[in-house]
C-alpha cells in the first residue's frame, strides 16, 4: 500500500522484477523482528541495462523502512475485512485435481522419451494440456542445443567472472556442470533468467520447425546480473547475452 501510494499509476515491469527478491529480503527483516534499515542488499538495478547498450534506459532502487501513517495504516488492514467474510471460490478444494486442462486430450507419456522425474501419473496429468505437451516436446526436438549465457563486460565482480565467458543450459533449462566449469554466482543467474525463458519458448513454439530460428531484438541486448556496480550497489556487476547454441 505504501509502494501504491508513493509511486505514480503506471509502474515499469523491470522495477517490480528488481525490487521483488529485496521485498522479501525486507519481510524477512521483520519477522525477525530486526530494523530493515540495516538491510546489506538493500540496493538493486533494474533489468534494462541502459541506454548506452540501446535498452531503455536503467535505474537503482533502495529500499528503506518507514512506518504508515495512522489513517493508511488502518485503510490497508480494512483492506482485507472482505477475505473474511466471503469465501474464495476459486480455491482448490482438497483432494480434487488442481491440473486445470484435466478434460484437454493430450498425448501418451510413451511418445516422450526425456527420462523425466515425474511419475506416470503425473505425467499422464501434465501432457492433458497441449501447451504444456508443446513445452516437453521442444525440449524433446532440442536436446541437443544448448542455451549459452556469454558474460560480454564485467565490472569489479567479485565472484569472478570475466568477459567471455559462458555458462551452459540445457533444453529443460537446466544449468550443466562439466570439467571446465567454476562455479557460477546466483546472482547472474538469477537474471539470466529473463533471456533464457525467452529461448525455453521459441522451443517449445518451435517443437516441430524443420528450421528453428532464435533471433530476436531482446536476445541481441544484454542483461545485467542483480549486481548494482560500484556507485551504490552491494557488489560488482556482469553483463550477459543468451543464444540458442547446436551441440
Amino acid at each position: 500500500m505504501l509502494i501504491t501510494h508513493k509511486c505514480s499509476e503506471a509502474v515499469c515491469p523491470h522495477a517490480v522484477a528488481a525490487i521483488s527478491p529485496i521485498v522479501y529480503l525486507y519481510y524477512d527483516y521483520l519477522l525477525r523482528g530486526q530494523d530493515p534499515g540495516s538491510i546489506i542488499f538493500g540496493t538493486m538495478p533494474c533489468t534494462d541495462i541502459g541506454v548506452e547498450y540501446c535498452g531503455l534506459g536503467t535505474n537503482l532502487f533502495r529500499i528503506s523502512y518507514e512506518k504508515m501513517p495512522l489513517w493508511e495504516s488502518a485503510r490497508f488492514l480494512l483492506s482485507f475485512a472482505p477475505y473474511l467474510v466471503f469465501k474464495n471460490r476459486k480455491a482448490v478444494v482438497a483432494g480434487k485435481d488442481e491440473h486445470p486442462a484435466e478434460n484437454i486430450r493430450g498425448q501418451s507419456s510413451e511418445q516422450l522419451v526425456l527420462g523425466l522425474a515425474p511419475t506416470e501419473k503425473e505425467m499422464e496429468a501434465f501432457l492433458k494440456s497441449p501447451d504444456r505437451a508443446r513445452r516437453v516436446r521442444g525440449a524433446e526436438r532440442f536436446r541437443d542445443y544448448r542455451i549459452v549465457l556469454e558474460v560480454v563486460e564485467s565490472e569489479a565482480c567479485i565472484c569472478g567472472h570475466s568477459k567471455g565467458e559462458t555458462f551452459q543450459l540445457d533444453s529443460l533449462g537446466r544449468l550443466l556442470s562439466g570439467a571446465n566449469q567454476k562455479p557460477v554466482c546466483i546472482l547472474a543467474l538469477a537474471r539470466a533468467w529473463y533471456r533464457v525463458l525467452i529461448i525455453l519458448e521459441q522451443m517449445a513454439r518451435q517443437a516441430d520447425e524443420k528450421e528453428p530460428d532464435f533471433s530476436g531484438a531482446l536476445l541481441n541486448l544484454p542483461i545485467s546480473c542483480v549486481g548494482g556496480g560500484l556507485a551504490l550497489g552491494p557488489c560488482g556487476r556482469i553483463l550477459m547475452t543468451a543464444r540458442a547454441q547446436k551441440q
